[in-house]
C-alpha cells in the first residue's frame, strides 16, 4: 500500500505503529474478557480491602 509519512525529513512507514495499536488492543480485550470471567465464576475475585492502611501496616 505504500503508506508513509511524508513532508518529514525521514520517511518512514506507518506500518510499526499500526501493529502496536493492534496488539494493545488485543492484550487489553483480553485482559477484560478475563477479568468479565473472573468476575462471573470466582466469588472473590476482585475482593480487596479498600483501606490502604491495612496493606501498609500503618
Amino acid at each position: 500500500m505504500n503508506e508513509q509519512i511524508w513532508g518529514a525529513t525521514i520517511q518512514f512507514p506507518l506500518w510499526p505503529s499500526k501493529m502496536a495499536i493492534s496488539v494493545a488492543t488485543l492484550l487489553l480485550s483480553v485482559q477484560f474478557l478475563l477479568d468479565a470471567v473472573g468476575t462471573l465464576l470466582i466469588r472473590d475475585f476482585h475482593r480487596h480491602p479498600d483501606d490502604a492502611e491495612v496493606h501498609a501496616h500503618v
